[in-house]
C-alpha cells in the first residue's frame, strides 16, 4: 500500500502541490463521496507563509469533518427523503464536507450547494427557500500572518508586543432596518418583518472613509461589529440575505484600510424588534405560536414603535421586557425548549420535525456561520481583520430557574412601569385581566408606586391553534397552568427539571451547551476564530473545563458593564453610588453597606465593580484576555441640558470616571456606541437611547413635535469627495501612504488624503474650523460631532514590548503615567525571553523603503544627547531643511516603529503643541510621530552602547544606555510620565519619582490583599 503521508510530504517539499493534493485525495477516497474529490488543479496555491497552527487541547472545536453540514448548513437535499436529521443521506445528495488539507497548504474547493427543500406541503412551511449561490470556499489550517495571539490575559501582535485594544461598537443603528428606514419611533410598516433590508447599517458604504477616519483619529483600533440575526435571515428560515452579507464584507474591507481589527457581535436585546428590542427575525415568534401584532394589547411587551406617544416613551423602560411574556417565552424556548416544551415540534425544510429549541438554535448558528463563510471567501479578512465572534449579546434565561411563577423572579433586578409576575404575564397573554404592580425609578433604585388592573379584553398574544390543541399558550399546553380555571398548577415548573426533578442551573445546564454549539458552528468555518464568551449581564460564568467540552483555545471573556444609576436616571451623580456587582456577589450583607460617597468613593465603586468582573473571567474561564464589550454613558443627561447650552462637562466627567476604572484594571474595551445618524431629537434612533459618542447634528437643532419617518437616501453626499483632484502619488514616508487590499480586485493601491465636500465645509465652518484642509490634516474636521471627546480620546499604550502593570490619565492636568515590565537581559546582553529576542532582531534597515522613499524627507535626525527629563520638543526629529521650525508635515512617518518600542497614542486634542509637552522616562529615549499622534519610547535594555563597533548605523542617534529599575530577579520595570506644561506646576522629575513610589505602594497593597484571601491574576500584576 502506498505511504500517503510520505508521498504528500515529499510532494510538498518539492513544491509539487498538485501531487500533494492528489495523494491526499486518494487517501480520503474510500471515505468521502466522489463529488467531494473533484479538486481543480488551478485551485491549489502556494504554501501559506504562516506555520501550521498548533492543535488546541479542545480540538473538537476545530475542523469537524463529520457533522459540518448538519451544524452549518442543515439538511439541504434536492428532494425530501425519509432520512432523519441525524441519519446520513445518500452520496448523491451532494452534502458539503470540510476537507482537512495538508498542514501549510491552502486549498480552494468548488462548492455547489443544492437548493433547500420546500417541505412536503405549504401547510407545514410558510417560507420558500431559494437556491444558495455558487461559491468558492477557502480552507486553511494556519492562521493569517497578521493574526493576533492570546498570551494569558493579554493580546499580542505579530511582533510579540502586548496590544491594548480600544474601540467602539458600530453600531446601535445596526439593530434596525435601513430600508424601509425604521427607527423605533416609526409605526408605519413596522409589522412588515420580511420585506426589509439592513444594507446601509451601520452607515452607507460611501460614508465609510469619513467614519473610519474619524475613529482612527480618535485613537481607536478595535470594532465590535453589531449584526442582527434578523439582518441575515429575515426572509424566513434558511432564506439568507446574501446582499447584506456582501455589504458587510465591503465595510470590513474599508475597516482594514484604516487598520481596524473587528469581532462580530450577533446582537440582540429582549429577543427582537417586535418584542421591544432587536435581534431575532419576526418568523421566530410565529414558529413559537406567538402573534407579535397583539403584544401591545396583551402587555406581552412594551414597544416604542407601537407606543401611543413615541416622543414621551419612558426612559430605559425597554429592559423590563426581558421578564414579560414575549421575550421570556422566546428565551426559555431558545435555551430550554427541549426540557420545558418537549411537545412543541416544528417542521424543518425537508419535513423533519424537530423541537423548537433545536429549530431556533440551529437556524441561529447556521445564519452566523453563513456570514462567516462570506467573510472567509474574501482574501485578507479572516484573522487579519475579523479575529472572532461573540456568542450572543446579553443572553437572557427567560423564565428558566424561576422558583415561584406567582412571584417576581429572584434574578429580576429591574422593575419599572407595568411589572407583571410570570403567571400574570401568562394570564394577560391569553386575554385575561390581572391586577399588576406599578414600579418606578427613584434616587435609591426601583420602588413600587401602585397597582393597576390590566385588561386585554379577550385579545390573545397567541396565534389560533388547530383543533387538536386546546390552548394557544405553549405553557398551558405543557400543564404549567389551566386557562379554564385560571389557576397556576406548577409554580416551580422552571425551577426543577419537569421529568427528573433535579434543580435547574441555567448557566451550567443550558447556556454552556449553547456556547459549545455556536463555537463549533463558527469554527467549522473560521478555524482560528477567537470566541468572545459573554454570559448574562452582571453574572459570572460557570467554571470552565476542557474535559467537559468547554472551549478553552483562543477565547476571550467579554462582559458588559454600565453604571445603573447613570443609565436609568440619565444623570451622573458625583456624590454617591452603589457597588451593585459586589452586592450581587455577596460582598455586603445589606445594600446600604454597598454605598460609597464622594467623588473618590464613586471612582472606587466603578473600579471595584469592573475589577470583580475581570476576576470572574480569570477565576471561572481561566487565564484569557478580558474585553469589556459594552460600556458607555447617556449623553442626553439632565433633560438634554448639554444640547441647549453646549456644555458637555458632566458627560466628560462621567465618561472619564468609567474609563479611569477600565485603565486601573488594564482592561480592553469597546464603547457603546457610534451611530452615524444620531440626532438630538431621537438620539440613537432606538428606544430613546442616546449613547453615541458622535452626533452630526448641531446642538441648536429644534426637537420635532412628531416622528419623522423620512427615509434618508442611500446616495448621501459623502464628506469625502471622490471627484476632488488628488496628487498622483504621495511619497511612502507620508502619513497618507499605505498599501491595502481594495474591494474590487485585491490589488495594491495608495490611500490618498480625502478632500472636503461642501457639506463638510459647512459643518466645519459653523464650528470655527478652516475647511480648506483634508480630513487627515490637523484641521479638526473629524472631531466635529464628537461628544465628551476629551474623556475618551485619551493617551494609552497601543503596543508594549512586555507586560503592562500600571496605567492612569488625569484629564484635568493631562498627566499620563504608564509602567511596564519585561524579562531582564542575560549576562550577554541578549533577551532572556524568546519573544523579546525575536523582537530585538527585527531591526530597521537604513535602506528600507520607509527611510529613503523621498529625497525631501531624509532620515530624521535626533538630538545626540538624550535626556531623561525634558520637553518633547527636545526629542522631535526635524527635516534637514526645516531650520528648527515645527510644522504639521508628517516627516516622522519616515521612521518605522521598532518592535521593541512602546507605542503610545497621544491625541492632539490634549497635546496640541509639542513644545508645551513635558516627558519623563525612567530609562530610554522617546520620539514623536506628529502626523500619526504617536509617541515611541524605547527603554534601551536590548540596545548596544554607542561605543560598540556594531552601533554605527542610524539607530545610535536615538538609542541610549538603560539604567534598569529591577522589580525582581527576572524582570525590569520602566515608567513614562508626560503632561502639558502649565505655570506653577511641580517639576516633572518630582512628579515622575512620586508616581513610581505610588505605583510601588499600590502594588504592595494589592499583594497584601491577595495574601489575605484574594485570587492571583496570573501574569497580570494588577488586581
Amino acid at each position: 500500500m502506498v505511504d500517503v503521508a510520505a508521498t504528500v510530504t515529499a510532494a510538498a517539499a518539492a513544491d509539487d502541490h498538485a501531487a500533494a493534493v492528489a495523494a491526499f485525495a486518494q487517501d480520503l477516497a474510500p471515505s468521502l463521496p466522489h463529488t467531494l474529490l473533484n479538486l481543480h488543479s488551478a485551485a491549489v496555491v502556494a504554501p501559506a507563509p504562516a506555520a501550521p497552527a498548533k492543535v488546541p487541547p479542545d480540538e473538537s472545536f476545530r475542523i469537524p469533518l463529520k457533522d459540518f453540514d448538519d451544524e452549518i448548513s442543515g439538511p439541504r437535499h434536492p428532494h425530501p427523503h425519509p432520512h432523519s436529521r441525524d441519519a446520513s443521506p445518500p452520496p448523491t445528495a451532494g452534502r458539503r464536507k470540510s476537507l482537512n488539507p495538508v498542514p501549510g497548504l491552502l486549498f480552494t474547493q468548488e462548492l455547489e450547494p443544492e437548493p433547500l427543500a420546500h417541505g412536503p406541503s405549504s401547510s407545514s412551511s410558510h417560507f420558500q427557500h431559494p437556491k444558495p449561490r455558487k461559491l468558492k470556499r477557502r480552507t486553511s489550517l494556519a492562521g493569517a500572518p497578521g493574526m493576533l495571539r492570546t498570551d494569558g490575559p493579554w493580546w499580542t501582535d505579530p511582533t510579540g508586543r502586548t496590544l491594548m485594544l480600544r474601540g467602539v461598537n458600530v453600531s446601535g443603528s445596526a439593530k434596525l432596518p435601513f430600508k424601509p428606514y425604521m427607527p423605533t419611533h416609526v409605526r408605519d410598516g413596522f409589522f412588515n418583518d420580511t420585506d426589509v433590508s439592513f444594507i446601509g447599517r451601520p452607515f452607507p458604504l460611501e460614508e465609510a472613509d469619513e467614519h473610519f477616519g474619524r475613529l482612527r483619529r480618535w485613537g481607536l483600533n478595535f470594532l465590535r461589529y453589531n449584526v442582527a440575526w434578523e439582518a441575515l435571515e429575515h426572509g424566513g428560515p434558511g432564506v439568507y440575505d446574501y446582499d447584506y452579507m456582501d455589504y458587510v464584507v465591503q465595510i470590513l474591507l474599508k475597516a482594514k484600510q484604516y487598520g481596524f481589527r473587528v469581532f462580530i457581535d450577533p446582537h440582540q436585546d429582549v429577543w427582537s424588534r417586535f418584542s421591544g428590542g432587536s435581534g431575532a427575525p419576526g418568523w421566530t415568534f410565529r414558529v413559537a405560536g406567538l402573534d407579535f401584532t397583539k403584544f401591545k394589547e396583551t402587555y406581552a411587551a412594551i414597544v416604542h414603535n407601537t407606543y401611543d406617544d413615541p416622543a414621551n416613551f419612558p426612559k430605559m423602560i425597554w429592559p423590563t421586557n426581558y421578564t414579560k411574556l414575549a421575550a421570556a417565552t422566546m428565551f426559555t424556548l431558545f435555551f430550554g425548549g427541549a426540557t420545558f416544551a418537549p411537545n412543541h415540534m416544528v417542521p424543518e425544510a425537508d419535513g423533519t420535525m424537530v423541537n423548537i429549541q433545536e429549530f431556533l438554535q440551529g437556524h441561529y448558528c447556521r445564519a452566523l456561520a453563513e456570514l462567516a463563510k462570506r467573510i472567509q471567501l474574501t482574501p485578507g479578512l479572516e484573522d487579519e481583520v475579523v479575529i472572532g465572534y461573540d456568542t450572543l449579546n446579553e443572553p437572557s434565561q427567560g423564565w428558566i430557574g424561576v422558583e415561584d411563577l406567582s412571584k417576581f423572579p429572584e434574578f429580576q433586578d429591574l422593575k419599572n412601569g407595568h411589572s407583571p409576575t410570570p403567571f400574570q404575564a401568562m394570564l394577560l397573554g391569553m386575554g385575561f385581566p390581572s391586577e399588576v404592580e406599578i414600579w418606578s425609578m427613584t434616587w435609591r433604585g426601583p420602588a413600587k408606586t401602585g397597582m393597576s388592573i390590566s385588561d386585554p379584553k379577550g385579545v390573545s398574544a397567541w396565534l389560533p391553534v388547530s383543533t387538536e390543541k386546546k390552548w394557544g399558550c405553549v405553557w398551558a399546553q405543557h400543564g404549567v397552568w389551566d386557562p379554564q380555571s385560571r389557576s397556576l398548577l406548577r409554580k416551580d415548573y422552571f425551577h426543577k427539571h419537569p421529568v427528573t426533578g433535579a434543580k435547574i442551573d441555567f448557566l451550567k445546564d443550558f447556556w454552556r451547551l449553547f456556547v459549545h454549539r455556536v463555537t463549533k458552528a463558527v469554527r467549522a468555518v473560521h478555524h482560528t476564530a477567537v470566541m468572545f464568551i459573554e454570559p448574562p449581564v452582571n453574572e459570572a460564568p460557570p467554571p470552565w473545563d476542557a474535559a467537559n467540552g468547554d472551549p478553552t483555545y483562543r477565547i476571550a471573556y467579554a462582559p458588559h458593564w454600565y453604571d445603573g444609576l447613570t443609565l436609568m436616571n440619565k444623570h451622573f451623580n458625583r456624590w454617591y453610588n452603589v457597588d451593585v456587582i459586589g452586592f450581587k456577589r455577596g460582598k455586603y450583607p445589606l445594600l446600604p453597606l454597598a454605598l460609597r460617597f464622594g467623588e473618590r468613593g464613586v471612582r472606587e465603586i466603578f473600579k471595584s465593580q469592573i475589577e470583580t468582573l475581570r476576576r470572574d473571567g480569570f477565576s471561572y474561564l481561566g487565564q484569557h484576555p478580558c474585553i469589556m464589550g459594552e460600556i458607555g454613558i447617556p449623553y442626553d443627561m439632565d433633560d438634554r441640558k448639554a444640547y441647549r447650552d453646549g456644555d458637555y462637562s458632566t458627560q466628560e466627567r462621567a465618561m472619564d470616571t468609567n474609563i479611569r476604572a477600565l485603565e486601573a484594571n488594564l482592561i480592553n474595551f469597546t464603547l457603546w456606541n457610534y451611530v452615524s445618524d444620531n440626532n438630538h431629537a431621537w438620539g440613537d434612533g432606538w428606544n430613546g437611547e442616546d449613547l453615541s459618542i458622535f452626533s452630526r447634528v448641531a446642538a441648536s437643532e429644534p426637537i420635532p413635535s412628531k416622528p419623522n419617518a423620512t427615509t434618508p437616501s442611500t446616495e448621501v453626499t459623502p464628506l469625502v469627495d471622490e471627484a476632488a483632484p488628488m496628487p498622483e502619488e504621495l511619497h511612502s514616508g507620508s502619513t497618507y501612504s499605505a498599501t491595502f487590499v481594495t474591494p474590487s480586485d485585491y490589488n495594491e493601491s495608495r490611500l490618498t488624503p480625502p478632500r472636503q465636500t461642501p457639506q463638510a465645509e459647512s459643518i466645519a465652518s459653523s464650528n470655527g474650523i478652516d475647511p480648506s484642509k483634508p480630513f487627515e490634516d490637523d484641521s479638526g474636521h473629524l472631531d466635529v460631532g464628537g461628544r465628551a471627546l476629551h474623556a475618551f480620546a485619551r493617551p494609552y499604550p497601543v503596543l508594549t514590548p512586555g507586560t503592562p502593570v500600571f496605567l492612569t490619565f488625569d484629564m484635568a492636568s493631562s498627566l499620563f503615567t504608564f509602567s511596564f515590565t519585561h524579562p531582564k537581559p542575560d549576562s550577554s546582553g541578549e533577551p532572556s525571553s524568546p519573544t523579546l529576542s525575536r523582537m530585538a532582531s527585527q531591526e530597521l534597515s537604513p535602506t528600507s523603503p520607509t527611510s529613503s522613499a523621498h529625497p525631501a524627507f531624509k532620515f530624521a535626525k535626533f538630538l545626540p544627547r538624550p535626556r531623561r527629563f525634558s520637553t518633547l520638543l527636545d526629542h522631535v526629529a526635524l527635516p534637514d531643511d526645516s531650520h528648527g521650525e515645527l510644522s504639521a508635515t508628517p516627516f516622522m512617518a519616515s521612521v518605522a516603529a521598532l518592535p521593541v518600542e512602546v507605542e503610545i497614542y497621544v491625541p492632539r486634542i490634549h497635546y496640541p503643541r509639542i513644545e508645551d509637552v513635558e516627558v519623563w522616562v525612567s530609562e530610554g529615549h522617546v520620539r514623536w510621530d506628529i502626523a500619526d499622534q504617536r509617541l515611541h519610547w524605547r527603554c534601551g535594555c536590548y540596545d548596544e552602547t554607542p561605543a560598540s563597533p556594531k552601533s554605527t548605523d542610524h539607530r545610535t542617534s536615538f538609542l541610549t544606555n538603560s539604567r534598569h529599575h529591577h522589580t525582581g530577579p527576572e524582570t525590569v520595570e520602566h515608567t513614562i510620565v508626560f503632561r502639558r506644561k502649565k505655570v506653577g506646576q511641580l517639576p516633572l522629575l518630582d512628579v515622575g519619582l512620586r508616581r513610581k513610589q505610588e505605583i510601588k505602594a499600590q502594588r504592595e497593597e494589592e499583594i497584601e490583599k491577595l495574601e489575605t484571601g484574594g485570587k492571583v491574576c496570573g501574569s497580570c500584576s494588577v488586581m
